[in-house]
């Protein structure tokens, strides 16, 4: 497969949590918005083309707390949604999360993320 080169025009930075709802609800095959911790925005040629959300269900501690008992509540969290846009191209949504685990790393206290 040959390398998708638009992974270098992908910028991926914290929004408000209102333009990632909006985007969401129009984009997702869900049409629904859980309340977040955190949204990041994807943008490819200064345009908002992909939203992730990360925050907490009802039953993320428990998951969690069977994987690793001695985890901090603030060293975790679970991702909510990701809609990315086609026009990212392959490997668009493995590039972003990479970007995303380094946001938290360096600015948070988080050590585990769940995706799905």
């Amino acid at each position: 497969m040959e390398k998708n080169k638009q992974l270098k025009e992908i910028n991926v930075k914290v929004i408000d949590s209102k333009i990632a709802k909006k985007f969401t609800i129009e984009n997702h095959y869900m049409k629904t918005f859980p309340v977040p911790k955190v949204c990041f925005g994807v943008f490819y040629n200064k345009l908002l083309r992909g939203v992730i959300t990360f925050g907490l269900s009802p039953s993320t501690k428990q998951k969690v707390k069977k994987i690793v008992p001695n985890i901090n509540d603030n060293e975790f969290i679970e991702m909510q949604r990701m809609n990315l846009s086609d026009v990212l191209g392959h490997n668009a949504e493995s590039f972003v999360l990479g970007k995303v685990y380094s946001l938290f790393k360096k600015n948070t206290k988080i050590k585990l993320l769940i995706t799905h």
